[in-house]
């Protein structure tokens, strides 16, 4: 469980007297009625909105993933888990995610996810940092 681990907000590690964790199903019901909220606000023009959150946040995940591998076999030494055509596949992915980047630079529709990935990015890293020092 990530709450449990530190890895998520502890106060959605809570759960009730069966086990199921309430507040952790409450706030992602949130996000679905916010999905259901912008289709019924602006029909037709919700999955153009939500489709490049979505894909900023993949870029985001998995663009970390890759870093994190390279920096992880770097400090470790190229012995530790293998990965086939290794450190090739992961500037590879991240050229491919630049290379998407881009792309939604280019389409009227995706704009301002491009315009919100950088700046999103930001603050993950601010909250990031201040939650590093307070746990410190």
């Amino acid at each position: 469980d990530l709450a449990a681990s530190g890895q998520a907000p502890r106060f959605l590690a809570h759960t009730n007297a069966r086990g199921v964790p309430v507040r952790a199903l409450l706030l992602n019901s949130g996000f679905v009625a916010v999905a259901v909220l912008l289709n019924v606000l602006l029909p037709g023009k919700a999955l153009v909105i939500l489709i490049p959150v979505v894909v900023g946040a993949e870029l985001i995940t998995w663009s970390i993933i890759a870093l994190s591998h390279l920096r992880f076999r770097a400090r470790e030494g190229a012995g530790v888990f293998k990965t086939p055509l290794s450190p090739i596949t992961n500037y590879l992915c991240l050229g491919y995610f630049a290379l998407i980047y881009f792309l939604m630079t280019q389409d009227p529709a995706s704009h301002a996810g491009a315009i919100a990935l950088p700046l999103w990015f930001c603050g993950l890293l601010i909250v990031g940092s201040v939650l590093s020092r307070v746990r410190r």
